[in-house]
């Protein structure tokens, strides 16, 4: 017979906590500046610093600023999505720019997801009517006027056009593959425009290899078959990196995530080959769940919230849902870009996951072995 007295229960022992967000060298306050319309397709918010960041505080004559061109996924045009990274950014100094490049009727300001989330619905539809082409090249030509509106001195009204800039590009999904083309089609432009947004360094946070790769069939007809939508402009003019990344010369760094079920890490093995760059790395995040909260290594880690556009239950479908940053945007996505810009080559980059708060380490970033 069993003891009608049973043991009491001791209640659970906390969870680990990951570790705390790392000190940056912030240096600088920062306003906005708002061109276009999302609806245009020609929308660009400018995080414009302060204080400019400089190589050397020291020396006045060393004096190239530093720019992020910073392209989001498939129909994720808010800056909120993005924005905390957004604003780790302007207040190391660095300019930010955050293009728009499809078209849609998002507002900024709008504080229920219900009238964003019916505004991506339409989005998504609505870009059906245009080929990517057409969103790289609208991207490159907001940034560049852009470039010519932006003042880097509120004193000599000197334009970021008019002086030396640093630009690195950063990509997430659909606008990783923008990222990784935008060298190509920047050829494209006339002689002013490729050299002042030529990118020193590129890097991609779980990109597409084509614009049609992983996506749902019902939205990827066989572009073969007689189904008419393949007649779409979407469908006709795709952006593959195995046609434009003969163009891609520089340093390159894919930040991908072992447990992206959207565009899977193998996905990449035969088209990383199309890089021309022999500095090119492929670098992976694992999901570790020891602690909280969960450090998910999805095809969303690089977003901060969101929130501001989906439920979580869509958003996991969509690739996974945050609220806030975490170990991994700090000690991953973010520092990438961070050393790339203060100079170290995209394929010798270093991560320090940190440790949990039971001392246990957080699980490492690692290399994907590639065969050349």
């Amino acid at each position: 017979m069993c003891s009608l007295n049973s043991a009491p229960r001791t209640p659970a022992e906390p969870r680990p906590k990951q570790p705390p967000k790392p000190d940056s060298d912030y240096i600088s306050e920062y306003k906005c500046s708002i061109f276009g319309t999302h609806s245009n397709g020609d929308y660009i918010k400018a995080y414009i610093p302060c204080t400019p960041y400089q190589d050397d505080p020291n020396d006045p004559n060393i004096q190239n600023f530093k720019a992020v061109i910073y392209l989001h996924g498939f129909a994720l045009g808010i800056p909120k999505i993005y924005e905390t990274h957004l604003l780790h950014l302007v207040k190391q100094g660095f300019f930010v720019f955050f293009p728009d490049y499809q078209h849609d009727d998002y507002k900024d300001d709008r504080i229920f997801r219900i009238g964003n989330m019916i505004e991506l619905i339409k989005t998504v539809v609505k870009s059906l009517n245009y080929s990517p082409e057409e969103w790289i090249k609208g991207a490159i030509k907001s940034t560049s006027d852009a470039f010519k509106k932006v003042e880097v001195s509120t004193t000599t009204k000197k334009t970021l056009n008019d002086s030396n800039v640093d630009v690195y590009l950063f990509g997430h999904s659909l606008g990783g593959l923008l990222a990784l083309s935008w060298p190509h089609y920047l050829s494209q432009e006339d002689q002013e425009v490729q050299q002042k947004l030529n990118p020193l360094q590129v890097i991609a946070a779980d990109p597409m290899s084509d614009s049609l790769s992983d996506l749902p069939d019902i939205v990827t007809p066989d572009i073969d078959s007689k189904n008419l939508t393949s007649n779409l402009p979407f469908f006709e003019n795709p952006i593959s990196i195995e046609n434009t990344g003969h163009s891609l010369t520089m340093p390159v760094a894919i930040l991908h995530g072992q447990d992206d079920h959207i565009i899977t890490l193998d996905s990449w093995t035969e088209p990383f080959q199309a890089i021309a760059s022999p500095n090119k790395k492929i670098y992976f995040s694992q999901t570790d769940d020891h602690g909280e909260p969960n450090l998910l290594a999805n095809h969303n880690q690089c977003v901060t919230n969101t929130s501001a556009l989906l439920y979580d239950r869509l958003a996991n479908l969509l690739g996974g849902s945050k609220s806030e940053a975490d170990n991994l945007n700090w000690c991953y996505i973010w520092s990438a870009l961070d050393q790339v810009i203060r100079g170290t080559v995209a394929d010798q980059l270093q991560f320090d996951m940190g440790t949990w708060s039971d001392g246990k380490s957080v699980k490492p970033i690692q290399v994907k072995p590639i065969d050349e």
